[in-house]
């Protein structure tokens, strides 16, 4: 895998004192705003894409964009598995122990 690009939210939904990173923005994860810069920025289809991630965050994030979702078992993904086994949920969502594993996958 290639890495075009890398993109962050700088905004905590809960920080009180940190000024203009304060609150709720429209960048942070599972809202779309750094997926839609990504699209814009790289000319990405989101509709055709693969959002890989170790949270529901990520997971949500896919379905907010419309495109597919793959949890990885690296980070929290081990522990997001567990939370959400035998949830309808999980069930749609294909696992994976790694990105490299994830990556094949596809």
């Amino acid at each position: 895998v290639e890495f075009d690009g890398s993109y962050f939210c700088p905004h905590h939904p809960r920080a009180t004192n940190a000024g203009q990173f304060s609150g709720v923005c429209r960048c942070r994860k599972p809202r779309p705003g750094m997926a839609e810069q990504a699209a814009l920025d790289l000319g990405i289809d989101i509709r055709r894409s693969v959002v890989v991630g170790d949270s529901k965050a990520d997971i949500d994030l896919a379905r907010v964009l419309g495109s597919r979702a793959v949890l990885v078992r690296t980070g929290y993904g081990r522990g997001v598995e567990s939370a959400l086994t035998g949830s309808s949920y999980l069930r749609r969502i294909p696992v994976h122990n790694s990105l490299a594993e994830a990556v094949s996958s596809l």
